[in-house]
């Protein structure tokens, strides 16, 4: 370390070392772990206050130091950055929020797939390298929610791409007591199941490949259900004594702890989907989900989505003070409904007894 105001990020016999000169104070961390593999992408989140360190790889175990009272760090916004001195890829660089732009950034790393003319997705074989990059990785217990309303039809889109063989893809919980619907991987056989009441029915649908994008198209209207993949033929469920109706918001990969528990309960298998999902559909509200932020069962939010600076606002309310506001997954109205705001600690959720809402008048 060479200047007398540093911070180095640096790769060493697959551990992360992080190495502060604050004016003399040296400050070391590293990630204890051999976790860095070679031809595998990796998320690191690093985040420097005056007062505390801390690093998180991959959405997972968070390696923190407190500094000393008297000795906090002054950060040089405009301080020179450099990347580099390693052998491998960086497919994307953000600092506070502001997206750097890097060579060979769009050339190799982010793969997804293509629409053709007719607005079908062209569904193509990506390799294990750079199908992912770019996107919030689904980890088995990362999900993401979107309401429906009770009542109406239920209908679904995804486009994704698995890297495990078993977990849970799309889960709904019906109005009627025990109903439910739900797409699981198990030993790399994709199922439907729905269950009325005391009748449930399941169809095997294929075999699925590991990194290979798939688009799949569910609609549940009534009595019936249908599932097409990649525009294929359907495959149906009927059921002529009862109705399907959803009740609950439609959860897509895994969950938080109670939903993970259900799982377990319901199907047998508490993971859930791991791997990459590209687009998600729900009765024509389309979310593109590249950088897109994701949360997991330990409220922490994805670091490619945290640092996405995309829908983020930032309101002051003194000189000193900020709050980011972030809008995702959820739709303003002009006339009637509210959001619900969900408060962040850094990347992690906040556990509120009473959500704050926004009323729609509220400009920022």
């Amino acid at each position: 370390m060479t200047c007398k105001n540093s911070l180095e990020l640096i790769i060493d016999e697959k551990k992360l070392l992080v190495n502060m000169n604050n004016s003399g104070t040296i400050v070391k961390m590293n990630t204890e772990c051999e976790c860095i593999q070679a031809k595998k992408w990796h998320n690191i989140y690093l985040h420097l206050s005056e007062d505390r360190l801390f690093l998180r790889l991959d959405d997972g175990k968070k390696y923190e130091t407190k500094l000393e009272a008297d000795k906090k760090v002054k950060i040089n916004f405009d301080g020179f950055t450099r990347i580099g001195s390693f052998s491998g890829d960086v497919a994307s660089l953000r600092m506070n929020l502001k997206e750097y732009a890097l060579d060979k950034e769009r050339s190799r790393s982010f793969t997804s797939p293509k629409k053709s003319k007719n607005n079908t997705y062209v569904i193509f074989k990506a390799d294990s390298v750079n199908g992912i990059v770019g996107y919030s990785l689904f980890r088995g217990n990362s999900y993401v929610k979107i309401p429906v309303k009770a009542n109406e039809t239920l209908k679904v889109e995804l486009v994704f791409l698995a890297i495990s063989t078993d977990g849970v893809l799309f889960f709904n919980k019906g109005k009627t007591a025990g109903s439910y619907v739900y797409i699981v991987f198990i030993k790399g056989t994709m199922k439907m199941c729905v269950s009325i009441g005391k009748t449930k029915k399941c169809e095997t649908i294929l075999n699925i490949n590991m990194y290979k994008w798939y688009s799949i198209s569910l609609l549940v209207s009534g009595q019936k259900i249908e599932l097409r993949v990649n525009e294929g033929s359907a495959f149906q469920v009927s059921f002529l004594e009862n109705e399907y109706d959803p009740a609950t918001p439609v959860c897509i990969g895994g969950g938080e702890k109670e939903d993970l528990f259900m799982y377990m309960m319901v199907i047998g298998i508490k993971e859930g989907f791991q791997g990459v999902i590209h687009e998600i559909a729900v009765n024509d509200k389309t979310f593109r989900m590249h950088a897109k932020p994701i949360l997991n069962d330990m409220g922490i939010i994805s670091s490619i989505g945290l640092t996405n600076p995309e829908q983020v606002n930032v309101a002051y309310e003194h000189q000193e003070s900020e709050v980011k506001f972030r809008c995702d997954y959820t739709d303003f109205k002009e006339e009637s409904g509210n959001s619900m705001v969900e408060w962040f600690k850094e990347d992690v959720l906040i556990q509120l007894s009473n959500l704050v809402k926004i009323n729609h008048k509220l400009s920022i």
